[in-house]
């Protein structure tokens, strides 16, 4: 299986899902980030989990020439996007614009691929985070 490297919250899910069915994962290449991975699965040389903006990357760019198909996950693997920043500091007028037009974008793309994205806010002791999930799909 091609897979992100073992610190990636991704690839910890990905391996807790597998412990659970008592399967075994095994590693073929593992990479920083998806898109690199999307090579060695249209060679034929694995499959990958991937993000749904990889989905929708490689539906737009088609770097591996129709070479991959996407397929859902029998059960849904959350991915995380967050929207980060500082404790100490207000966003500006600005920052909260780009930040509510990416997030409105970012919905609406997860959507175009029935991703089932869902926003949940998390608080901090100075500041409220937020962050973007959405169900996963298989790569293969």
């Amino acid at each position: 299986m091609g897979i992100l490297q073992s610190n990636h919250m991704l690839q910890q899910r990905l391996q807790e899902s597998f412990d659970r069915l008592g399967a075994r994962l095994r590693k073929r290449v593992d990479s920083q980030t998806f898109l690199p991975l999307l090579q060695f699965v249209a060679a034929g040389r694995c499959v990958a989990v991937v993000d749904p903006l990889t989905v929708i990357s490689e539906s737009s760019i088609n770097i591996t020439r129709d070479q991959v198909v996407f397929r859902p996950l029998s059960e849904p693997l959350r991915y995380d996007y967050m929207i980060i920043f500082p404790r100490h500091r207000p966003l500006s007028q600005l920052a909260r614009m780009v930040m509510n037009a990416w997030r409105e974008k970012l919905s609406e793309l997860l959507n175009s691929i029935s991703a089932n994205p869902h926003v949940q806010a998390i608080s901090t002791d100075e500041a409220s985070h937020e962050v973007d999930s959405t169900a996963k799909r298989q790569a293969g």
